[in-house]
C-alpha cells in the first residue's frame, strides 16, 4: 500500500514535540479528594465528579493516631478456606460466613506465601493455613508499608457492594497525604481491576455458589518520598449488620509500593513496545491446547535502547502457564521467522522456566539487547503446556509464526524450519520496556481500533502510534510510545466479548507502564455510533479519566472524532453528538491538550465525511488508511491546538539520587 513520505519542518516538529510532553511539577501529586470515608460510593471510574482533581501537596508533618504495626499482625478476618462450615458473625468475606475456596486458588497459581504481581506491583498472599486470619477489615488500623515509588497497590475485595473510603499515607519525612480507595464486590464480574477470579464462593455451609474474585487496586503516590505506614480507610464493621442489613466492608490481603521505573546502572525504564488485553480466549487448533509448542511473535518497538525486559501477563486467564524457555532477537525480514542473529535467552529471577499464575504479569531479568525503534523484534515462547485458555490480542496486524503442537523448543532456532504455522494475534507477551539514560518518560495511546491498527497493512507498521514515533524520533527521542488501542472497545462501557472500557483500562494499560507522562485519549467513536452515548455522558467519561490521571502526573490530551459519514450506523442525530462531543474536546479546560484528529482528515467540502484517500470505499467509511494514520500523526507531532510548549523538569534517579533534566511527557472500531 502507497506510504505517504514525510514533509514536516525539523524546527516546527521539534517545537511541537516539546509542546506535547512539556510542563508538570517536579513531585508526582497525590489524591486530591479529603471527604470524609463512605461504605457506599460508586467506584472512581464512574465518578460525577464535575471538574478533575488537582495535585496535592503533602500536608504539615502529622504523626499517626495510633502506631504502625504490620499488615499480617492486623489480620483480623478469615476469607479464605476449605469447604467447610464455619461460624461467628466475623467470619467470611461477608460476614456471614462466606469466603474463597483455598483449593481454588491454589489451582489458579495464586498458593500460599507466593508473590505475584499485577499491573506493577508485586503482591503476596499471605502463608497462613485455610481458616486462619488472612486479611484486615479495614477500620482506620495503620499499618507499617517502606518503599518509594510512584503507586501504593493494595490487594483487596469488598462485599455487600462495593467499597470507597478515604486513608491516608505517612512519609519517612513527617509529611502526610490523603488517598481515596474504591474497591468492587468479590461477587462482581471481571473488569480492568480483576486481579484474580475463582470459579466459585463459598456460603456459610462450604456450598459451592458462582465465582469471585480479588482486586488489585493502586492510589498515588509522591515519588520523591519514601513510604513510613499507611492509613486504612474507615470503612469499618466485619461485613454483617443486626437484622437484615448488610454492612458493606473493605478487606485487604496486602499493600506494596510499585517502582516501574527503577532500572540498573541509574537508568531509567521507558516502554518500548506494549499491548492491551481484554478477554482470555480458548486455543483454536486441533487439539485445543499450546503443549510442547513454541511460539515466535513479532512486534515493533517505539523506542531505542541498549537494555531491555520483557513482560508476560495471563491476563483474564483461569489457570496458570508456564513459560518454558523464552529468547528474543531482532527479525531479518519482514513476515519471515527468520532472525539476524542467534537468539538471546531471557531469564526469570535467574530461571530459564517462570509460571505466570492466573492474573499474574512477569517482567524477565534485564538483558543486554539492543533495541531500535522501527526494527522488528521476535520473541520465542516455548510452552510446555498444556495452555487451553490465553489472553489474546486479535488485531496484531502482524504475522507470528507457531511450531507445531508436541514440536518442542525451538526458541533458539536460526532458521524457520521449525515454524510451519503463522498467526495474527499477540498472546502472553505484553511488553517491551528498554533502558534510557535520561528519563525521557512514556506516552501511552489509549483508544479503540483506530488507535489499535485503523485500516492499514498487516506487517506494515503503519498505525498512527508508529507514525508519531518515527516524528519524534526523527528530532530527538524524547519519549517512549506505546500502543494500548483495543478493537471495538468503548470509552464508557465494558465489553463481554472485546473487553474493559477506557475508564476500566486506566491501571493495567496507562498507569502501570513504566515511566508514563503522557496519556493521549482517542475514543468514543463507539459509544456513539454502536451504543448512541449521549455528549453528556462521554464529557464526563474524559473529565474522569482526567482527573484520575492528573491525580497521578500524567498529561492528558485528548484527540477528536474524524466523521463516519458513509459507515452502517452512521445516522445525523449521531454525528450531531459527535461534533457537539468535539467542540468540548476544542473548548474545554479539563484536560492538558488536544489535537483536531477531525479537522485533519474530514473533507473541507463534505464535513460529515472523510476525505477521498482517508478511508477503504470497499471496506467502510469509519477506519482510517495508512494515507490517513500519517496525517494524523503528523498532526499529534506538530502539535496543532496542542499543550502548552514544555517547561523541563529535574528528575531522580531511582538508584544514584542524581538530579537529571528531562522533558515530562506531555465491525466496532
Amino acid at each position: 500500500m502507497h506510504r505517504t513520505t514525510r514533509a514536516l519542518r525539523s524546527a516546527a516538529v521539534t517545537t511541537a514535540v516539546c509542546a506535547l510532553t512539556g510542563g508538570l511539577a517536579a513531585a508526582v501529586p497525590q489524591a486530591a479528594q479529603a471527604a470524609q470515608p463512605t461504605t457506599t460510593a460508586p467506584p472512581a471510574r464512574t465518578s460525577t465528579t464535575a471538574t478533575p482533581a488537582t495535585p496535592a501537596t503533602p500536608a504539615t508533618p502529622a504523626t499517626p493516631a495510633t502506631p504502625a504495626t504490620s499488615l499480617r499482625a492486623a489480620f483480623d478476618n478469615n476469607a479464605i478456606r476449605d469447604a467447610v462450615a464455619v461460624r461467628g458473625p466475623a467470619a467470611g468475606i461477608d460476614g456471614a460466613g462466606g469466603g474463597l475456596p483455598s483449593a481454588e486458588l491454589d489451582r489458579a497459581g495464586w498458593t500460599r506465601g507466593s508473590k505475584i504481581t499485577v499491573n506493577g506491583t508485586a503482591y503476596t498472599r499471605a502463608d497462613v493455613p485455610p481458616g486462619a486470619p488472612d486479611n484486615v477489615v479495614a477500620a482506620g488500623q495503620t499499618v507499617a508499608v517502606s518503599g518509594s515509588g510512584d503507586a501504593l497497590g493494595f490487594l483487596a475485595t469488598a462485599a455487600n457492594g462495593p467499597v470507597s473510603g478515604t486513608g491516608s499515607v505517612t512519609y519517612t519525612d513527617g509529611t502526610t497525604s490523603p488517598y481515596t480507595l474504591t474497591v468492587d464486590d468479590w461477587a462482581g464480574k471481571a473488569d480492568g481491576g480483576t486481579a484474580v477470579t475463582v470459579p466459585h464462593r463459598l456460603d456459610a455451609a462450604g456450598r459451592a455458589t458462582a465465582a469471585g474474585r480479588l482486586s488489585a487496586v493502586t492510589v498515588p503516590l509522591d515519588r520523591t518520598r519514601t513510604v513510613a505506614s499507611v492509613t486504612l480507610p474507615g470503612t469499618g464493621g466485619s461485613g454483617s449488620g443486626s437484622g437484615t442489613a448488610a454492612i458493606p466492608s473493605l478487606h485487604v490481603f496486602d499493600i506494596a509500593v510499585r517502582n516501574t521505573a527503577q532500572a540498573p546502572n541509574g537508568q531509567f525504564w521507558t516502554g518500548s513496545w506494549a499491548t492491551s488485553y481484554g478477554v482470555a480466549l480458548p486455543i483454536h487448533q486441533t487439539p485445543a491446547d499450546w503443549t510442547r509448542q513454541t511460539l515466535r511473535m513479532v512486534v515493533h518497538p517505539n523506542t531505542t535502547g541498549g537494555t531491555a525486559r520483557i513482560r508476560f501477563a495471563n491476563t483474564f486467564a483461569t489457570a496458570p502457564v508456564t513459560l518454558g524457555h523464552v529468547t528474543l532477537a531482532t527479525q531479518r525480514a519482514k513476515g519471515e521467522p527468520e532472525p539476524t542473529q542467534t537468539p538471546v535467552p531471557l531469564t526469570f529471577a535467574g530461571a530459564q522456566s517462570t509460571t505466570l499464575a492466573a492474573g499474574a504479569e512477569v517482567y524477565s531479568d534485564p538483558v543486554t539487547f539492543p533495541v531500535t525503534a522501527g526494527t522488528s523484534l521476535m520473541v520465542s515462547v516455548y510452552l510446555p503446556g498444556p495452555v487451553t485458555l490465553a489472553p489474546m490480542h486479535p488485531m496484531a496486524m502482524s504475522t507470528s509464526f507457531t511450531s507445531s503442537r508436541l514440536g518442542g523448543d525451538h526458541t533458539m532456532d536460526t532458521t524457520g524450519s521449525g515454524f510451519p504455522g503463522t498467526f495474527a494475534f499477540w498472546t502472553l507477551l505484553s511488553g517491551v520496556d528498554v533502558t534510557t539514560a535520561e528519563d525521557i518518560g512514556t506516552t501511552v495511546a489509549l483508544g479503540d481500533s483506530q488507535t489499535d491498527c485503523g485500516r492499514t497493512e498487516v506487517d506494515g507498521n503503519e498505525r498512527w502510534t508508529d507514525y508519531y514515533a518515527a516524528d519524534v524520533n526523527s528530532h530527538g527521542q524524547v519519549t517512549g510510545v506505546l500502543n494500548e488501542g483495543l478493537s471495538a472497545t468503548r470509552l464508557l462501557t465494558d465489553s463481554a466479548v472485546n473487553g474493559p472500557s477506557a475508564l476500566n483500562r486506566l491501571e493495567r494499560d496507562v498507569f502501570s507502564q513504566p515511566g508514563v507522562r503522557t496519556l493521549v485519549l482517542y475514543d468514543g467513536i463507539n459509544d456513539i455510533a454502536l451504543d448512541g452515548s449521549s455528549t453528556a455522558s462521554l464529557e464526563q467519561g474524559v473529565r474522569t479519566i482526567a482527573a484520575q490521571a492528573r491525580q497521578r502526573g500524567i498529561r492528558v490530551v485528548v484527540a477528536t472524532i474524524p466523521p463516519f459519514s458513509g459507515y452502517d450506523h452512521y445516522s445525523d442525530a449521531k454525528d450531531t453528538v459527535r461534533q457537539q462531543f468535539n467542540a468540548y474536546i476544542r473548548t474545554t479546560s479539563d484536560v492538558d491538550g488536544r489535537t483536531d484528529f477531525d479537522l485533519a482528515t474530514r473533507d473541507p467540502d463534505m464535513p460529515a465525511q472523510l476525505l477521498a484517500g482517508y478511508y477503504d470505499p470497499g471496506y467502510d467509511h469509519l477506519h482510517l488508511t495508512p494515507l490517513a494514520t500519517k496525517k494524523v500523526a503528523d498532526t499529534l507531532a506538530a502539535g496543532h491546538d496542542g499543550p502548552s510548549p514544555a517547561r523541563r523538569r529535574p528528575r531522580t534517579s531511582p538508584a544514584t539520587g542524581r538530579r537529571t533534566s528531562s522533558p515530562a511527557t506531555a465491525r466496532g472500531t
